[in-house]
C-alpha cells in the first residue's frame, strides 16, 4: 500500500488506486481504466489572469502559467469554439472525482 498526494507516483507504481476524501474512498481501480472514463470529457482554454470565467462551466483545474491562466474543464462538449479538446491524465480524474463528491455532498445537506 502506498498514500501519496503525488500523483506521478500513483500513476508510475500503482497497478490499482484508491482515491480517499474524508476517510471515505470515493473511486477506485486501474489508473488506465479510470482516465479512459474521461476521454473527450477534458477541454483547455487559455485566459488572461483579469479575465472573469463563466460559472456555469465545470472548471477542474486552473494554473497560472507564463502570467496567462489555464484551465482545464469537465464537459461532454466543447464549451464553445475557443476551447482544444484535450488527452485526459489522472490529476483530471482525481479533481473530478472530488468536485463530484463536494456536489453530492451538497445536494445531501
Amino acid at each position: 500500500m502506498l498514500s501519496t498526494h503525488i500523483v506521478e507516483d500513483v500513476a508510475d507504481l500503482c497497478p490499482q488506486i484508491a482515491i480517499m476524501n474524508l476517510g471515505q474512498i470515493v473511486n477506485s481501480g486501474i489508473p488506465r481504466s479510470l482516465i479512459a472514463q474521461l476521454q473527450g470529457k477534458i477541454w483547455t482554454k487559455i485566459f488572461k489572469p483579469q479575465d472573469e470565467l463563466p460559472t456555469n462551466w465545470t472548471v477542474i483545474t486552473s494554473r497560472m502559467r507564463q502570467g496567462a491562466k489555464w484551465i482545464r474543464v469537465l464537459s461532454d462538449y466543447a464549451p464553445d469554439g475557443s476551447f482544444e479538446s484535450s488527452e485526459p491524465d489522472l490529476y483530471d480524474f482525481y479533481f473530478t472525482s472530488m468536485l463530484v463528491r463536494e456536489k453530492t455532498r451538497a445536494i445531501a445537506t
